[in-house]
């Protein structure tokens, strides 16, 4: 009897350990979709401050830890500010609709630069506690000349790295954004007769939003027009409506 009860009380602890854990994940989602934008600027302004502060790194002017901190609350707080502007400002007239474009490519390339650091900062750290393993069992604690070697690879294949992102971004949101690239498919489709030939036009990944303007949106429009198709479709990322006309 008493192993029966011990088994029960178990049994018992276990499910209010569920329950209570199940109740502490629903808590962490809601609070996590209820601040979610909170987070994404937070995330952002860390990415910001990370991009500058290596900047200033590599050309010769680390700065210290509780600065480095300092600045990224004060661009978090610049970034509400900015963003709190943009959201009072709703008729899309002004000079806001301009920061708002380059805030939003300095945004992204923030994010994908600072994760590249990140990564590189983690290769770089394996390796060289590696590299230190191995001069500890081969019974030196001499500096290596790998070990140097090792840090100037990173510094470069980072500078690189950065410079292939921000070159990239630049252009997306430059150059890349006013392409349209037509591609012609033929696709056999099992229609009535009546249809063959039907000329089918879909345009996807334009990216309507802030970071197109309305003058290229109405060229896009007008190429799509200019091949007469007999239907259209629109593809992913739309981010707002398409008006064919």
């Amino acid at each position: 009897r008493s192993g029966l009860l011990a088994r029960v009380s178990t049994m018992s602890w276990t499910r209010s350990g569920q329950r209570a854990a199940a109740g502490w994940r629903r808590l962490a989602v809601k609070l996590f979709f209820a601040h979610f934008f909170s987070l994404l600027l937070a995330v952002v302004s860390i990415a910001q401050w990370a991009c500058v502060g290596w900047i200033l790194s590599v050309a010769g002017h680390p700065l210290p830890i509780p600065l480095h901190l300092a600045a990224a609350i004060m661009v978090y707080g610049i970034n509400r500010e900015l963003i709190g502007s943009l959201r009072r400002q709703r008729d899309g007239s002004g000079w806001l609709p301009a920061v708002l474009r380059v805030y939003s490519a300095a945004a992204f390339t923030s994010l994908f630069c600072a994760g590249f650091l990140a990564l590189s900062a983690v290769a770089w750290g394996t390796l060289r506690f590696a590299l230190g393993a191995l001069t500890v069992q081969a019974g030196t604690l001499q500096p290596t000349v790998g070990g140097s070697v090792l840090d100037d690879l990173f510094h470069w294949f980072s500078v690189a790295g950065f410079g292939i992102i921000v070159t990239a971004f630049a252009y997306g949101y430059t150059i890349g954004q006013r392409r349209l690239t037509v591609t012609h498919q033929r696709v056999p489709l099992p229609f009535p007769a009546s249809l063959d030939g039907l000329r089918i036009v879909q345009i996807s990944d334009i990216h309507i939003g802030h970071n197109l303007t309305t003058e290229q949106l109405c060229r896009f429009v007008q190429r799509v027009n200019e091949l007469e198709p007999d239907r259209g479709a629109r593809g992913r990322n739309p981010e707002s409506d398409l008006h064919h006309g």
